[in-house]
């Protein structure tokens, strides 16, 4: 299940557990010769290191965060079809690929323009819906092992 605490928007790219990871971390602790007593809040970027408890992937948070991308489902008038492959990185390219995808299907197999679409209420027509996806899928020839940083 996605996170939506400190873990929100992170996932590893290679086996997609969402979570535990191993983070190297800032932190401000109060320090005696005998021990740690006490520490503040405890934070982190981009650029920590990070691994995957449960595969033992390693690299930045930033390598395991989602990337929010958009992708076109298509239907033929009367039911669902599917998905293009295609991922845009914004919703407005999504928009605009679905309405020309949209237009172009509907005009060249149904004769069919905009204002006769509209007319029909789209009914019987193609259309395309923009859907929000989360990136990276898991490919582990996408995600190679590699080995932890010797620091780390």
């Amino acid at each position: 299940m996605p996170n939506t605490n400190c873990l929100d928007g992170i996932r590893c790219p290679k086996c997609g557990s969402y979570e535990p990871f191993s983070i190297v971390v800032t932190t401000y602790c109060t320090v005696y010769d005998s021990g740690v007593e006490e520490h503040s809040d405890t934070e982190w970027d981009d650029d920590a290191y990070c691994r995957c408890v449960a595969c033992d992937y390693a690299g930045t948070v930033a390598d395991f965060r989602l990337t929010t991308k958009y992708a076109v489902n298509w239907d033929n008038g009367s039911e669902a079809c599917g998905t293009f492959p295609e991922r845009f990185d914004t919703e407005a390219e999504a928009e605009e690929f679905a309405t020309n995808w949209a237009r172009e299907r509907n005009l060249e197999d149904l004769g069919l323009d905009d204002a006769a679409v509209e007319e029909r209420g789209g009914e019987g027509c193609y259309t395309a819906e923009v859907i929000e996806v989360d990136e990276p899928g898991i490919d582990p020839k996408a995600a190679p092992d590699n080995p932890r940083p010797q620091w780390a």
